[in-house]
This record gives C-alpha cells, structure tokens and sequence, in this order.
C-alpha cells in the first residue's frame, strides 16, 4: 500500500508541475497577445494622430512670352526708353537672339528675377519709324519658345506732354 501511496503523491505532483506549466503557458500566451494588441494600437494611434505626408502639387508650367509692350504706334517721352518682355521662367542669358529691322545698334538687360528681358538702343529709337524686333531665347533649363517673337512698334513724341525732357541737360 505504500507503493500505491506514494503514486498517487508522484500523481499528485505531477499534476501540480503540469498545472503550473499551463498557467506558465496561459500567462505567456496572454502576455504575448496583450503585447500584440498594445503594438497595434499605437501603430493605428500614430496613423490617426499624424496626418498623411501631403505630395506637393507640381504643375508644369511652359516657357513662354506673358507681357510685352503695347504694339503699334507707341508713345515715349524718353528716346533711349527699354522695351521689356516678361516670361513664364527664368532666362538662358546665353541664349538670346535679338533682330532689329532697321538695323539698330541696340543693348540689352535682365531684371533681378532674371524672367524679364530688356532692349533699348544704344543711341535713341528715332521717332516715327517703324520697327520689328524678333526674338529668340530659351529658359534657364533650355526648353524653347513655342515660336520666336515679333514685336512691331513705332515710337512718336507725345505733343505737349509733361513728360517731354528734352529740356533736361544730361
């Protein structure tokens, strides 16, 4: 009978260590779920508390002529005054072409920008003569005008005008 005994102790006692392996197991198993949960909980809570990276809003946008000086016959009380052409973008400085009929001896400039393009003559446009200036550039990263410009004017002295300064010395 002792034998029959002490069985059931080792029954006994196996029973407790196999108990205490599956609470052990329990645990563990809980442990590492709460731990999978609480992961994704904050995954989801940094995805709701910080907005999405907004991608910029890149447009292109053509080189090309967006002011010029009115055409025609054109008033101008100084004779040396710059005729400028704004563009979309900046200016290749190295790529401009400039034609002047009649031929004139003429200067140009950039604005600070470097998106506006000025002419004038060395010496004076002369007054009621008719000129066709032609233009040929590309921007700053090399893309081309759709078409070369052709600007036609002709310059007259206002009469009478108080933006006459012909009496100024220079």
């Amino acid at each position: 009978m002792v034998n029959m005994s002490n069985q059931k102790i080792i029954s006994v006692d196996k029973m407790k260590k196999n108990k205490t392996k599956i609470i052990i197991a329990l645990l563990l198993i809980i442990g590492f779920v709460s731990l999978l949960v609480f992961l994704n909980i904050r995954k989801n809570k940094n995805i709701i508390t910080k907005p999405p990276t907004k991608t910029p809003n890149i447009q292109y946008i053509p080189f090309k002529l967006v002011q010029k000086p009115t055409e025609g016959k054109l008033a101008l009380a100084v004779d040396n005054f710059a005729l400028a052409f704004s563009f979309s973008k900046e200016i290749n400085k190295e790529s401009v072409f400039i034609d002047i009929k009649p031929e004139t001896e003429y200067n140009f400039d950039f604005s600070n920008d470097n998106k506006t393009l000025y002419i004038y003559p060395k010496d004076k446009w002369i007054n009621n003569q008719k000129y066709k200036i032609t233009i040929n550039l590309k921007s700053k990263d090399n893309e081309s005008l759709e078409k070369e410009i052709i600007y036609e004017f002709t310059p007259y002295k206002p009469e009478d005008s108080k933006l006459d300064e012909s009496q100024i010395g220079y």
